[in-house]
């Protein structure tokens, strides 16, 4: 029979635990902070790669170990005169490769939490232990929370027969699990380093077992994801093989090299900074460079699928007097269908272009302006322009059968001093340029006007020849408007189309010396310049007193009744007459 002293007892601690769970409703639900909610895909192994300019699915980042777990409440606290006890445990199977140390050592404690329902557990880098089975342990008990925080979530466990929710949330950072790799020889481990551990079965796995009160095996879940065991190292039998482009294997620290039964590897530090050097006339073919070792037999995997980028081109050119140099770089990346990190291949290839240009010099306005050079450059095709002073750059056609020999023509320029810029332009996009020089003076020679007709008249037969003087319609007068310093000898040709009137019949001309010529069907200088005279020299004004220009001469047996004519052609050289 109980005593009402006991009776009372009872109920003051009734209403005290009744009392306790309404302030616990208060506290809890101003310091409530939500559990993440963890539902696929988010439970599970997961690698997330960090952000990589080239793309690399394999780089650094961060390996989540997610696992929520449900247990019954009873599992994991029990209830002793109200005194609330709390105890679970979690391992981890430590992922291939990697060392239980490195593990923990590669925690991210930013973002490793471990909860129970919607209570964050204090925990620290040190909370994580490794057991003696070589495992990642965690062990929680009620030290590891604010008993009084989550009262109400105990009592509805242990009173309520609720379910525990337990959440575990391991952040790896990749670099760390990276580093030291066992299965790889390379020197500064080049190959793993920064990477997602490679494994032999192309899966990083782990064994996620929960543990309830007194280490009661509760639930045990195997995580797991996709990781590599191939990566590409590009390579070509037949440069690596050239001392030009290869070199013996160097790139392993135990002597030993990076394919078996191969002993060369192209030129650079590592199979991420291969270069190959080729004529630049040599077309690139990226597809004899693709080649897939696997890391752990050290042999070429054969079908394994290889995409390639595009090429990125960087030309750094170079001028040294009248000679330019290229250097031109073509990257390609080397990207996998599979797990597999993208690989640059570097060809350099190296052109020249040498560029001399003859000319400059004065000239008269509207003048043609000629041009003579040559071009020494790899290749055949050659294509030139000209630019005069800071005009627009134009065409330059090459009259010279050679495309490496410059034989062209600048059109005649305004009067003044000029740059002309000529530019030569190989089949690789390597110019080159030359700058000539010229001076243009105003006026020019020129015929100003050559007469219309010369008639000889009508005459009547005769026994004798005729000898019949032309008289001009119009005056034969050489212009030359040049400056005095440009002026220089000129030279007027005459020349007849036909024979005029008959066989025997003669034309002459008699020049201001007083010198009689022959005109026929050559070219026959009959005038020439004459110091002192003005810049419109009239040569026909000394026709009209019929001693000078152009007669007729028809013997007897010519002289036959008709018409007739012919064409004079008047020719005018600003070179010395060779008389």
């Amino acid at each position: 029979m109980f005593r009402k002293s006991t009776l009372v007892g009872a109920i003051i601690v009734l209403l005290f635990s009744f009392l306790s769970s309404i302030i616990s409703v208060q506290a809890v639900s101003t310091t409530k902070v939500s559990a993440p909610d963890l539902e696929e895909p988010d439970t599970g192994m997961i690698y997330t790669p960090e952000k990589s300019p080239e793309g690399d699915p394999l780089k650094g980042g961060a390996l989540a170990i997610n696992q929520k777990f449900s247990v019954p409440g009873t599992e994991v606290s029990y209830n002793d005169l109200f005194t609330y006890h709390v105890g679970f445990k979690i391992t981890w199977t430590v992922p291939e490769g990697i060392t239980p140390q490195q593990f923990i050592n590669a925690l991210d404690m930013n973002n490793t939490s471990i909860w129970l329902g919607n209570n964050k557990l204090e925990i620290s880098r040190d909370s994580f232990e490794i057991n003696a089975e070589g495992k990642i342990e965690y062990k929680a008990s009620s030290n590891s929370f604010e008993l009084f925080l989550i009262f109400r979530y105990l009592w509805s466990l242990v009173f309520g027969r609720g379910t525990a929710e337990i959440w575990s949330y391991l952040y790896l950072d990749v670099n760390k699990l990276s580093e030291n790799n066992p299965n790889d020889f390379s020197i500064g481990k080049i190959v793993t380093e920064g990477k997602l551990p490679p494994n032999q079965t192309n899966e990083l796995s782990s064994t996620v077992t929960l543990y309830g009160l007194k280490d009661i095996l509760l639930r045990t879940n195997r995580l797991s994801t996709d990781t590599w065991s191939n990566y590409i190292s590009p390579w070509s039998a037949e440069k690596a093989n050239s001392e030009e482009n290869g070199k013996k294997d160097d790139t392993q620290v135990d002597g030993s090299t990076e394919v078996l039964g191969i002993n060369r590897v192209l030129k650079g530090s590592d199979y991420k900074n291969r270069t190959v050097e080729i004529p630049i006339t040599e077309k690139i073919n990226p597809l004899e460079y693709i080649r897939v070792v696997n890391l752990f037999t050290k042999q070429v995997v054969t079908n394994v699928p290889v995409t390639i980028d595009s090429p990125a081109v960087k030309d750094d050119i170079d001028k040294q007097g009248n000679t330019s140099f290229l250097n031109r770089s073509t990257t390609y990346y080397y990207r996998g269908d599979q797990l597999l990190s993208p690989v640059p291949i570097h060809f350099l290839q190296k052109s020249h272009l040498k560029l001399v240009v003859n000319g400059g010099g004065n000239y008269s306005e509207k003048e043609e302006i000629p041009l003579k050079g040559m071009v020494e450059t790899e290749g055949e095709t050659v294509h030139y322009f000209y630019r005069v002073d800071q005009g627009e750059e134009l065409p330059l056609e090459n009259k010279s059968n050679n495309p490496k020999q410059l034989g062209a023509i600048v059109p005649g320029l305004t009067a003044g001093d000029h740059t002309i810029t000529i530019k030569a332009v190989n089949e690789f996009g390597l110019y080159n340029t030359a700058e000539v020089r010229v001076t243009v003076y105003s006026g020019q020679l020129s015929l100003y006007s050559v007469p219309n007709r010369i008639n000889f008249g009508e005459t009547k037969k005769s026994s004798e020849t005729i000898t019949l003087p032309g008289i001009s319609e119009g005056n034969l007068i050489v212009s030359d408007t040049r400056p005095e310093t440009k002026k220089t000898n000129w030279v007027l040709n005459l020349r007849s189309s036909v024979s005029l009137v008959g066989e025997h019949t003669s034309l002459t001309y008699t020049n201001r010396k007083n010198k009689q010529l022959m005109i026929n069907q050559a070219d026959q200088p009959i005038e020439e310049n004459l110091p002192n005279k003005p810049d419109k020299d009239n040569i026909s004004e000394g026709w009209s007193n019929k001693t000078q220009g152009l007669f007729l001469k028809i013997p007897p047996e010519d002289q036959k009744i008709g018409e007739y004519s012919g064409k004079l052609i008047w020719t005018l050289q600003n070179t010395p007459s060779p008389n």
